[in-house]
């Protein structure tokens, strides 16, 4: 409190919207987004005429729609929650109360597009992509130096390095690249693999393992 020595406990409640052209979500926010795709189906959206003006309907009547996005979740609590949606880490009381509510009233799971943007999340591919040629080039549980690596000559391993570590003319691995993302994606899985380290902090050794779902 302004003026004041005294501890305050706030619960932080912040929503975030952006809009954009065919957005790429990436890394821990990916559980974190909701996703609305507008598709117009033609080459000039902008060129749209409608009968009305959305924007303005919706401020005309505004306590006419939110009126009625409250009945739905007091209905849905009325009925005694029936099909409440299983656990969403971290979002608990969004997943009972508006979530649960929705596909109770027989509309799509909005965490459905949760689940799209974590698949289509490009650091989730590219350890993807890099775990997959590892087990198929040295196998699981085989521990290997991010120097050993840089030199193979399979296709797909290199090139998965390449996109992870490639130097600036992109014909060669940098060691010390690769080494920095391996060291940040310590203990990362996708797919069923896991990167696992071992050795010494200053003598890193890497190996893929197959994870162990709880």
């Amino acid at each position: 409190m302004l003026g004041k020595s005294k501890k305050l406990r706030a619960e932080p409640r912040l929503t975030t919207f952006a809009t954009g052209n065919n957005l790429i979500i990436a890394d821990d926010l990916t559980r974190r987004s909701v996703v609305a795709r507008l598709d117009a189906g033609m080459e000039q959206p902008y060129l749209r005429e409608f009968k009305r003006d959305p924007f303005a309907m919706i401020l005309e009547n505004r306590g006419r729609y939110i009126a009625a996005a409250l009945t739905i979740v007091r209905a849905f609590q009325a009925a005694g929650r029936p099909g409440r949606m299983p656990p969403f880490g971290s979002f608990n009381g969004w997943s009972d109360c508006v979530r649960s509510a929705l596909v109770w009233l027989g509309c799509a799971d909005p965490v459905i597009t949760t689940r799209a943007a974590h698949q289509n999340d490009p650091v989730r591919q590219q350890a993807g992509a890099l775990f997959e040629a590892w087990e198929r080039v040295y196998g699981l549980d085989i521990e290997k130096r991010a120097s050993e690596i840089v030199n193979t000559t399979d296709p797909d391993l290199r090139e998965a390095l390449l996109d992870i570590a490639g130097s600036k003319n992109e014909m060669s691995v940098s060691v010390q690249a690769l080494g920095y993302w391996l060291r940040d994606h310590a203990d990362f899985i996708v797919d069923g693999r896991r990167l696992e380290r071992r050795g010494t902090p200053t003598r890193p050794r890497w190996r893929i393992t197959k994870s162990v779902e709880v």
